[in-house]
Protein backbone atom coordinates (compact mmCIF):
# COMPACT_ATOMS: atom_id res chain seq x y z
CA UNK A 1 0.00 0.00 0.00
CA UNK A 2 2.50 2.61 1.20
CA UNK A 3 5.22 0.66 -1.08
CA UNK A 4 3.03 1.71 -4.08
CA UNK A 5 2.40 5.09 -3.17
CA UNK A 6 6.40 5.96 -2.41
CA UNK A 7 6.98 4.30 -6.13
CA UNK A 8 9.14 1.57 -3.82
CA UNK A 9 9.98 -1.92 -4.79
CA UNK A 10 10.03 -4.05 -1.90
CA UNK A 11 10.49 -8.16 -1.82
CA UNK A 12 7.22 -9.82 -1.37
CA UNK A 13 5.85 -10.67 2.25
CA UNK A 14 4.24 -14.25 2.26
CA UNK A 15 1.22 -15.03 4.88
CA UNK A 16 1.92 -14.47 8.38
CA UNK A 17 4.02 -17.38 9.82
CA UNK A 18 3.22 -18.69 13.56
CA UNK A 19 4.83 -21.41 13.65
CA UNK A 20 8.70 -20.58 13.48
CA UNK A 21 10.14 -18.25 16.26
CA UNK A 22 13.34 -15.90 15.18
CA UNK A 23 15.86 -15.10 17.30
CA UNK A 24 18.66 -12.39 16.55
CA UNK A 25 19.27 -11.44 13.04
CA UNK A 26 16.73 -13.41 11.95
CA UNK A 27 17.92 -16.95 13.25
CA UNK A 28 15.10 -19.82 13.81
CA UNK A 29 15.67 -20.91 17.76
CA UNK A 30 13.46 -23.32 17.74
CA UNK A 31 9.15 -24.05 16.78
CA UNK A 32 6.75 -21.36 17.60
CA UNK A 33 3.24 -22.59 18.19
CA UNK A 34 1.57 -19.41 17.18
CA UNK A 35 1.73 -17.14 20.48
CA UNK A 36 -1.28 -14.92 20.15
CA UNK A 37 0.59 -12.17 21.71
CA UNK A 38 2.57 -9.20 20.36
CA UNK A 39 5.03 -11.36 18.96
CA UNK A 40 8.80 -10.09 17.63
CA UNK A 41 11.39 -11.09 15.31
CA UNK A 42 14.77 -9.72 14.69
CA UNK A 43 15.50 -7.91 11.38
CA UNK A 44 19.16 -7.02 10.05
CA UNK A 45 19.09 -4.56 6.67
CA UNK A 46 22.31 -3.01 5.29
CA UNK A 47 24.76 -1.05 7.31
CA UNK A 48 23.76 2.08 7.07
CA UNK A 49 23.14 4.21 10.26
CA UNK A 50 20.40 5.16 12.40
CA UNK A 51 20.18 9.05 12.32
CA UNK A 52 21.62 10.32 15.64
CA UNK A 53 19.02 13.05 15.96
CA UNK A 54 16.36 10.15 15.86
CA UNK A 55 17.49 7.74 18.44
CA UNK A 56 18.29 7.51 22.10
CA UNK A 57 19.92 4.86 23.94
CA UNK A 58 19.02 3.10 27.12
CA UNK A 59 21.89 1.40 29.24
CA UNK A 60 25.96 3.08 29.60
CA UNK A 61 27.08 6.08 27.72
CA UNK A 62 31.18 6.60 26.92
CA UNK A 63 32.98 9.64 28.78
CA UNK A 64 35.03 11.06 26.36
CA UNK A 65 38.56 12.17 27.82
CA UNK A 66 40.45 15.48 26.61
CA UNK A 67 44.10 16.54 27.15
CA UNK A 68 46.02 20.10 26.95
CA UNK A 69 49.63 19.84 26.70
CA UNK A 70 49.84 23.14 27.32
CA UNK A 71 48.29 22.27 31.14
CA UNK A 72 49.32 19.00 30.94
CA UNK A 73 45.60 18.72 32.58
CA UNK A 74 43.07 15.80 31.84
CA UNK A 75 39.28 16.35 31.82
CA UNK A 76 36.20 14.01 30.97
CA UNK A 77 32.36 14.22 30.32
CA UNK A 78 29.73 12.82 28.81
CA UNK A 79 27.76 16.21 28.62
CA UNK A 80 27.07 16.52 24.66
CA UNK A 81 27.82 20.18 24.82
CA UNK A 82 30.71 20.26 27.25
CA UNK A 83 32.29 17.53 24.56
CA UNK A 84 31.03 19.96 21.50
CA UNK A 85 32.40 22.90 22.94
CA UNK A 86 36.17 21.23 23.41
CA UNK A 87 36.12 19.58 19.40
CA UNK A 88 35.18 23.00 18.05
CA UNK A 89 37.80 24.73 19.84
CA UNK A 90 36.02 26.95 22.44
CA UNK A 91 38.26 26.26 25.24
CA UNK A 92 41.73 26.73 23.38
CA UNK A 93 44.46 23.41 23.82
CA UNK A 94 42.27 20.59 24.45
CA UNK A 95 41.92 17.33 22.18
CA UNK A 96 40.47 14.03 22.31
CA UNK A 97 43.07 11.40 23.60
CA UNK A 98 41.21 8.37 22.38
CA UNK A 99 40.06 7.06 25.96
CA UNK A 100 37.12 6.34 27.42
CA UNK A 101 34.96 3.92 29.60
CA UNK A 102 31.19 3.71 30.31
CA UNK A 103 28.81 5.14 33.01
CA UNK A 104 25.31 5.82 33.80
CA UNK A 105 23.34 9.17 32.28
CA UNK A 106 20.65 8.64 34.66
CA UNK A 107 19.54 5.90 37.93
CA UNK A 108 16.89 4.95 35.77
CA UNK A 109 19.37 3.37 32.77
CA UNK A 110 20.96 1.18 35.89
CA UNK A 111 20.47 -1.35 38.39
CA UNK A 112 20.20 -0.29 41.43
CA UNK A 113 23.86 -1.67 42.19
CA UNK A 114 25.30 0.25 39.57
CA UNK A 115 23.73 3.66 39.98
CA UNK A 116 26.30 5.26 42.33
CA UNK A 117 25.86 9.80 42.09
CA UNK A 118 29.16 11.18 40.59
CA UNK A 119 29.28 14.13 42.21
CA UNK A 120 31.70 16.84 39.98
CA UNK A 121 33.89 19.61 41.62
CA UNK A 122 35.07 22.76 39.82
CA UNK A 123 38.39 23.31 40.68
CA UNK A 124 39.53 27.23 40.42
CA UNK A 125 42.40 28.75 39.02
CA UNK A 126 44.34 29.45 42.29
CA UNK A 127 44.45 25.39 43.03
CA UNK A 128 44.32 24.55 39.48
CA UNK A 129 41.50 25.22 36.91
CA UNK A 130 40.30 21.98 36.92
CA UNK A 131 37.50 19.13 37.90
CA UNK A 132 37.29 16.64 40.47
CA UNK A 133 35.28 13.53 40.40
CA UNK A 134 34.26 11.01 42.86
CA UNK A 135 31.59 8.26 43.57
CA UNK A 136 32.13 8.17 47.31
CA UNK A 137 29.05 10.03 48.90
CA UNK A 138 31.27 10.74 52.06
CA UNK A 139 34.14 12.26 50.25
CA UNK A 140 31.52 14.18 48.22
CA UNK A 141 30.28 15.42 51.78
CA UNK A 142 33.90 15.91 52.97
CA UNK A 143 35.04 18.48 50.27
CA UNK A 144 31.97 20.47 50.83
CA UNK A 145 32.53 20.77 54.81
CA UNK A 146 36.27 21.59 53.45
CA UNK A 147 34.76 24.32 51.09
CA UNK A 148 33.37 26.19 54.03
CA UNK A 149 36.56 26.72 55.92
CA UNK A 150 39.55 25.31 54.68
CA UNK A 151 41.88 27.48 52.29
CA UNK A 152 42.85 24.69 50.41
CA UNK A 153 39.62 24.14 49.27
CA UNK A 154 38.39 27.70 48.80
CA UNK A 155 36.65 28.68 45.85
CA UNK A 156 36.01 25.46 44.75
CA UNK A 157 32.57 24.67 43.05
CA UNK A 158 29.83 22.12 44.01
CA UNK A 159 28.39 21.87 40.15
CA UNK A 160 26.47 18.16 40.85
CA UNK A 161 25.76 15.67 42.96
CA UNK A 162 25.14 13.36 40.35
CA UNK A 163 27.26 14.44 36.95
CA UNK A 164 26.60 10.90 36.31
CA UNK A 165 26.27 7.18 37.89
CA UNK A 166 28.80 4.12 38.43
CA UNK A 167 29.48 1.64 40.89
CA UNK A 168 30.98 2.00 43.61
CA UNK A 169 33.60 -0.60 45.24
CA UNK A 170 34.23 -2.37 48.11
CA UNK A 171 34.94 -0.18 51.16
CA UNK A 172 37.93 -2.53 52.26
CA UNK A 173 38.62 -4.76 49.53
CA UNK A 174 38.11 -2.21 46.99
CA UNK A 175 36.60 -5.26 44.60
CA UNK A 176 33.92 -3.91 42.19
CA UNK A 177 30.66 -5.72 41.47
CA UNK A 178 30.27 -9.11 39.45
CA UNK A 179 29.98 -7.71 35.52
CA UNK A 180 31.69 -4.31 36.66
CA UNK A 181 35.26 -3.20 35.73
CA UNK A 182 37.74 -0.72 38.14
CA UNK A 183 38.01 2.86 37.11
CA UNK A 184 41.06 4.26 38.99
CA UNK A 185 42.19 8.14 39.87
CA UNK A 186 45.31 9.11 39.42
CA UNK A 187 46.73 12.74 41.16
CA UNK A 188 49.37 14.70 39.71
CA UNK A 189 50.24 16.12 43.49
CA UNK A 190 51.05 19.68 41.91
CA UNK A 191 49.74 23.08 43.05
CA UNK A 192 47.59 22.82 39.97
CA UNK A 193 45.94 19.88 40.94
CA UNK A 194 44.81 18.11 38.19
CA UNK A 195 43.46 14.14 38.11
CA UNK A 196 42.99 12.06 35.66
CA UNK A 197 40.42 8.70 35.66
CA UNK A 198 41.27 5.63 33.31
CA UNK A 199 39.88 1.94 33.08
CA UNK A 200 43.26 1.14 32.06
CA UNK A 201 45.32 -0.58 34.40
CA UNK A 202 48.61 -0.05 32.00
CA UNK A 203 47.42 3.58 32.09
CA UNK A 204 47.69 3.70 35.61
CA UNK A 205 50.47 2.38 35.81
CA UNK A 206 51.84 4.86 33.20
CA UNK A 207 50.71 7.64 35.26
CA UNK A 208 52.43 6.69 38.77
CA UNK A 209 55.86 6.46 37.11
CA UNK A 210 55.32 9.68 36.46
CA UNK A 211 54.53 11.15 39.69
CA UNK A 212 50.54 10.18 39.97
CA UNK A 213 49.19 8.93 43.07
CA UNK A 214 46.26 6.28 42.69
CA UNK A 215 43.56 7.28 45.02
CA UNK A 216 40.75 5.15 46.11
CA UNK A 217 39.38 1.75 47.66
CA UNK A 218 41.71 -0.93 48.57
CA UNK A 219 45.36 -2.44 47.96
CA UNK A 220 44.79 -1.51 44.19
CA UNK A 221 43.12 2.34 44.53
CA UNK A 222 39.90 1.74 42.68
CA UNK A 223 38.01 4.88 42.67
CA UNK A 224 34.44 3.58 41.12
CA UNK A 225 33.30 0.98 39.00
CA UNK A 226 32.27 0.85 35.15
CA UNK A 227 30.12 -1.61 33.53
CA UNK A 228 31.61 -4.06 31.41
CA UNK A 229 30.80 -4.89 27.79
CA UNK A 230 27.58 -3.92 26.76
CA UNK A 231 25.69 -5.40 24.10
CA UNK A 232 23.55 -2.88 22.21
CA UNK A 233 20.37 -3.83 19.72
CA UNK A 234 19.41 -1.57 17.04
CA UNK A 235 15.27 -0.94 17.46
CA UNK A 236 13.17 0.94 14.38
CA UNK A 237 9.78 1.83 15.42
CA UNK A 238 7.17 2.29 12.90
CA UNK A 239 3.80 4.56 13.98
CA UNK A 240 1.15 3.41 11.31
CA UNK A 241 -1.73 5.76 11.34
CA UNK A 242 -4.44 4.16 9.13
CA UNK A 243 -6.93 6.56 8.36
CA UNK A 244 -10.21 4.18 9.07
CA UNK A 245 -10.59 1.31 10.65
CA UNK A 246 -10.73 -2.13 9.92
CA UNK A 247 -14.86 -1.98 9.51
CA UNK A 248 -17.59 0.25 10.42
CA UNK A 249 -19.01 -1.94 13.62
CA UNK A 250 -19.09 -0.33 16.55
CA UNK A 251 -17.09 -2.44 18.25
CA UNK A 252 -13.82 -2.33 15.53
CA UNK A 253 -14.74 2.26 15.41
CA UNK A 254 -14.41 1.99 19.26
CA UNK A 255 -11.04 0.06 19.20
CA UNK A 256 -9.49 2.26 16.44
CA UNK A 257 -10.69 5.85 18.30
CA UNK A 258 -8.62 4.13 21.54
CA UNK A 259 -5.69 3.21 19.44
CA UNK A 260 -5.41 6.52 18.00
CA UNK A 261 -3.36 8.92 20.86
CA UNK A 262 -1.11 5.84 21.27
CA UNK A 263 0.31 5.55 17.57
CA UNK A 264 1.93 8.48 17.44
CA UNK A 265 6.08 9.02 17.52
CA UNK A 266 5.87 11.18 20.93
CA UNK A 267 3.41 8.46 22.81
CA UNK A 268 5.85 5.51 20.88
CA UNK A 269 9.05 7.32 22.14
CA UNK A 270 7.83 7.68 25.42
CA UNK A 271 7.04 3.92 25.64
CA UNK A 272 10.30 2.58 24.92
CA UNK A 273 11.91 5.12 26.26
CA UNK A 274 10.42 2.96 29.65
CA UNK A 275 11.25 -0.25 28.54
CA UNK A 276 14.98 0.61 27.25
CA UNK A 277 15.70 1.81 31.00
CA UNK A 278 14.13 -1.40 32.68
CA UNK A 279 15.69 -3.59 30.07
CA UNK A 280 18.88 -2.32 31.23
CA UNK A 281 18.48 -1.94 34.61
CA UNK A 282 17.13 -6.25 34.56
CA UNK A 283 20.66 -7.13 32.64
CA UNK A 284 22.67 -4.73 35.34
CA UNK A 285 23.88 -2.35 32.17
CA UNK A 286 25.13 -5.23 30.16
CA UNK A 287 22.33 -5.11 27.35
CA UNK A 288 21.13 -1.68 25.89
CA UNK A 289 18.56 -0.63 23.44
CA UNK A 290 18.99 1.74 21.01
CA UNK A 291 15.64 3.01 20.02
CA UNK A 292 14.77 4.76 16.68
CA UNK A 293 11.27 5.84 16.34
CA UNK A 294 10.09 7.28 12.88
CA UNK A 295 7.46 10.13 12.43
CA UNK A 296 3.82 8.62 12.04
CA UNK A 297 2.83 7.32 8.60
CA UNK A 298 -0.44 8.60 7.65
CA UNK A 299 -1.97 5.93 5.50
CA UNK A 300 -5.24 5.79 3.58
CA UNK A 301 -8.11 2.89 4.91
CA UNK A 302 -7.11 0.18 7.11
CA UNK A 303 -5.53 -3.33 6.04
CA UNK A 304 -7.90 -5.14 8.93
CA UNK A 305 -5.86 -8.55 9.19
CA UNK A 306 -4.26 -7.96 6.33
CA UNK A 307 -0.32 -8.73 8.02
CA UNK A 308 1.60 -8.76 4.86
CA UNK A 309 0.52 -5.34 3.79
CA UNK A 310 1.04 -3.73 7.25
CA UNK A 311 4.50 -5.51 6.97
CA UNK A 312 5.25 -3.77 3.71
CA UNK A 313 3.65 -0.60 4.88
CA UNK A 314 6.39 -0.40 7.80
CA UNK A 315 9.24 -1.52 5.49
CA UNK A 316 8.20 1.31 3.10
CA UNK A 317 7.99 3.65 5.73
CA UNK A 318 11.96 2.60 6.96
CA UNK A 319 13.52 2.59 3.38
CA UNK A 320 11.54 6.29 2.52
CA UNK A 321 13.34 7.28 6.02
CA UNK A 322 17.02 5.88 5.06
CA UNK A 323 17.28 3.79 7.84
CA UNK A 324 18.74 0.60 8.12
CA UNK A 325 21.47 -1.31 9.82
CA UNK A 326 18.69 -1.99 12.51
CA UNK A 327 17.86 -5.80 14.58
CA UNK A 328 14.36 -4.88 15.43
CA UNK A 329 11.63 -3.68 13.37
CA UNK A 330 8.18 -2.82 15.03
CA UNK A 331 5.04 -1.54 13.57
CA UNK A 332 2.82 -0.46 16.03
CA UNK A 333 -0.50 0.17 13.42
CA UNK A 334 -3.80 2.21 14.79
CA UNK A 335 -6.72 -0.88 15.72
CA UNK A 336 -6.56 -3.47 12.17
CA UNK A 337 -7.26 -6.77 13.51
CA UNK A 338 -9.04 -8.38 16.34
CA UNK A 339 -7.46 -12.17 15.58
CA UNK A 340 -4.29 -11.58 17.65
CA UNK A 341 -2.85 -9.17 20.40
CA UNK A 342 -0.15 -9.33 17.56
CA UNK A 343 1.69 -11.26 14.94
CA UNK A 344 5.38 -11.95 13.08
CA UNK A 345 5.62 -12.55 9.55
CA UNK A 346 9.71 -13.08 9.02
CA UNK A 347 11.05 -10.63 10.08
CA UNK A 348 8.58 -7.80 11.89
CA UNK A 349 6.90 -7.24 14.85
CA UNK A 350 2.98 -5.97 14.13
CA UNK A 351 1.18 -4.56 16.94
CA UNK A 352 -2.40 -4.14 15.90
CA UNK A 353 -4.94 -4.57 18.24
CA UNK A 354 -5.06 -2.63 21.48
CA UNK A 355 -1.54 -2.77 22.82
CA UNK A 356 0.24 -0.04 21.71
CA UNK A 357 0.76 1.65 25.04
CA UNK A 358 1.31 -1.74 26.94
CA UNK A 359 5.00 -1.28 28.57
CA UNK A 360 4.91 -4.70 29.74
CA UNK A 361 3.37 -6.49 26.84
CA UNK A 362 6.13 -5.10 24.41
CA UNK A 363 8.85 -6.20 26.95
CA UNK A 364 7.61 -9.43 27.16
CA UNK A 365 7.22 -9.82 23.14
CA UNK A 366 10.51 -8.02 22.94
CA UNK A 367 11.32 -11.10 24.84
CA UNK A 368 10.97 -13.57 22.55
CA UNK A 369 12.99 -12.08 19.91
CA UNK A 370 16.40 -12.77 22.15
CA UNK A 371 16.08 -16.08 22.35
CA UNK A 372 13.31 -16.03 26.15
CA UNK A 373 10.53 -18.47 26.17
CA UNK A 374 7.59 -18.24 28.25
CA UNK A 375 8.14 -18.54 32.01
CA UNK A 376 5.41 -21.13 33.38
CA UNK A 377 3.93 -22.70 36.46
CA UNK A 378 4.00 -26.03 38.04
CA UNK A 379 2.82 -25.94 41.07
CA UNK A 380 1.21 -28.83 41.01
CA UNK A 381 -0.80 -27.84 38.19
CA UNK A 382 1.17 -26.91 34.89
CA UNK A 383 0.09 -23.07 33.43
CA UNK A 384 2.32 -21.77 30.36
CA UNK A 385 1.84 -18.49 32.21
CA UNK A 386 3.14 -18.65 35.20
CA UNK A 387 3.28 -15.61 37.98
CA UNK A 388 4.10 -12.26 36.75
CA UNK A 389 7.46 -12.20 38.70
CA UNK A 390 8.99 -12.96 35.28
CA UNK A 391 7.98 -10.72 32.64
CA UNK A 392 7.37 -13.95 30.19
CA UNK A 393 5.44 -15.38 32.45
CA UNK A 394 2.67 -12.77 32.31
CA UNK A 395 0.90 -10.47 29.75
CA UNK A 396 0.82 -7.02 31.83
CA UNK A 397 1.21 -3.25 31.05
CA UNK A 398 3.55 -3.52 33.94
CA UNK A 399 7.15 -3.89 33.76
CA UNK A 400 8.58 -6.78 36.40
CA UNK A 401 11.83 -8.36 35.86
CA UNK A 402 13.71 -11.24 34.96
CA UNK A 403 14.77 -14.55 37.09
CA UNK A 404 17.95 -15.72 36.99
CA UNK A 405 17.41 -18.57 33.89
CA UNK A 406 16.66 -15.94 32.00
CA UNK A 407 18.73 -13.19 32.85
CA UNK A 408 21.83 -16.18 32.57
CA UNK A 409 20.33 -17.00 28.36
CA UNK A 410 20.78 -13.01 28.25
CA UNK A 411 24.29 -13.33 29.40
CA UNK A 412 23.44 -11.08 32.50
CA UNK A 413 24.30 -12.94 35.11
CA UNK A 414 26.27 -16.05 35.67
CA UNK A 415 25.37 -18.12 38.10
CA UNK A 416 27.77 -19.57 41.28
CA UNK A 417 28.07 -23.60 41.46
CA UNK A 418 25.58 -25.81 42.86
CA UNK A 419 26.00 -25.48 46.69
CA UNK A 420 25.19 -23.96 49.86
CA UNK A 421 25.67 -20.44 49.83
CA UNK A 422 24.26 -16.93 50.83
CA UNK A 423 22.63 -14.98 47.81
CA UNK A 424 21.89 -11.05 47.96
CA UNK A 425 18.23 -9.72 46.20
CA UNK A 426 17.87 -10.79 42.13
CA UNK A 427 16.35 -7.67 41.84
CA UNK A 428 19.26 -5.67 42.46
CA UNK A 429 22.43 -8.37 42.36
CA UNK A 430 23.61 -11.03 39.92
CA UNK A 431 23.16 -13.65 42.23
CA UNK A 432 21.40 -16.99 41.36
CA UNK A 433 23.06 -20.86 42.32
CA UNK A 434 22.57 -23.60 39.58
CA UNK A 435 22.32 -27.10 39.58
CA UNK A 436 22.17 -29.11 36.70
CA UNK A 437 18.63 -27.35 35.54
CA UNK A 438 17.37 -26.01 38.45
CA UNK A 439 18.44 -21.87 39.00
CA UNK A 440 18.11 -20.69 42.60
CA UNK A 441 17.69 -16.89 43.15
CA UNK A 442 16.41 -14.14 46.38
CA UNK A 443 13.45 -12.18 45.90
CA UNK A 444 14.37 -9.97 48.45
CA UNK A 445 11.39 -8.40 48.30
CA UNK A 446 9.09 -11.13 49.20
CA UNK A 447 11.95 -12.65 51.26
CA UNK A 448 11.09 -16.12 49.35
CA UNK A 449 14.07 -18.63 47.15
CA UNK A 450 12.27 -19.54 44.44
CA UNK A 451 13.39 -22.65 42.03
CA UNK A 452 13.04 -22.76 38.59
CA UNK A 453 13.55 -25.76 36.31
CA UNK A 454 15.17 -25.32 32.75
CA UNK A 455 12.83 -27.28 30.55
CA UNK A 456 10.89 -26.42 27.10
CA UNK A 457 7.33 -27.34 27.47
CA UNK A 458 5.09 -26.71 23.78
CA UNK A 459 1.37 -25.70 24.07
CA UNK A 460 -1.02 -23.24 21.81
CA UNK A 461 -0.07 -20.36 23.48
CA UNK A 462 3.97 -20.87 22.70
CA UNK A 463 6.33 -23.09 24.02
CA UNK A 464 7.98 -22.15 27.80
CA UNK A 465 11.66 -22.51 28.84
CA UNK A 466 11.32 -21.89 32.38
CA UNK A 467 9.24 -22.96 35.06
CA UNK A 468 8.39 -22.06 38.51
CA UNK A 469 8.59 -25.55 40.45
CA UNK A 470 9.34 -23.67 44.44
CA UNK A 471 8.70 -21.24 46.26
CA UNK A 472 10.57 -21.53 49.40
CA UNK A 473 10.20 -19.21 52.51
CA UNK A 474 12.48 -19.24 55.48
CA UNK A 475 12.79 -23.25 56.65
CA UNK A 476 10.86 -24.46 53.91
CA UNK A 477 12.88 -27.48 51.66
CA UNK A 478 12.47 -28.63 47.94
CA UNK A 479 13.78 -32.56 47.22
CA UNK A 480 13.78 -32.91 43.19
CA UNK A 481 15.97 -35.58 41.18
CA UNK A 482 18.61 -36.02 43.81
CA UNK A 483 18.53 -32.46 44.56
CA UNK A 484 17.44 -30.83 47.95
CA UNK A 485 17.60 -26.58 48.40
CA UNK A 486 16.47 -25.56 51.92
CA UNK A 487 16.18 -21.40 52.48
CA UNK A 488 17.75 -21.07 55.64
CA UNK A 489 16.32 -17.31 55.65
CA UNK A 490 17.53 -14.07 54.44
CA UNK A 491 18.82 -15.81 51.40
CA UNK A 492 21.04 -18.35 52.66
CA UNK A 493 20.62 -21.44 50.74
CA UNK A 494 21.87 -25.11 51.66
CA UNK A 495 22.18 -27.07 48.81
CA UNK A 496 22.00 -31.46 49.83
CA UNK A 497 23.06 -33.18 46.79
Amino acid sequence: MLAALLGLSLPSVGAPTLDTWFGANGTVVQPFLGDSNFLATALSEGDSDIPADASYVSGPVETIEFYNAALDHYFLSIDPQEVSDLDRGLHAGWTRTGQSFPVFESAASAAPMLANPVCRFYIPPQHGDSHFFSADLVECSSVLEKMQNDPNFSGYVYESPNVFYAALSDLITGDCPAATTPVYRLWNQRADSNHRYTASLAIKDQMIAVGYVAEGRGPNAVAMCAPGPVKTSRIVVVPLRYQSPPSTSQAAIDAYNKSLPFVTRSAQQALFAQIAAWWSAESYGLNALAVTVLPEVIIPGNPGCDTPAIIGDARAAALAAGVGGYDILVATSTYACWQYHAVTSGNTVVNHNTYQNSAGTVAHELGHVFGLGHNALRMPTYIVYGSCADQMGCLSDTLTHWMSDHKERLSALKPQVCASTTLRSIYTYPDAIRCGDYFLEYLGDWGQVWVHLREYVYSPYGPSDTTDVAKLSQGQSFSADGYTFTHIGGGKVKVTP
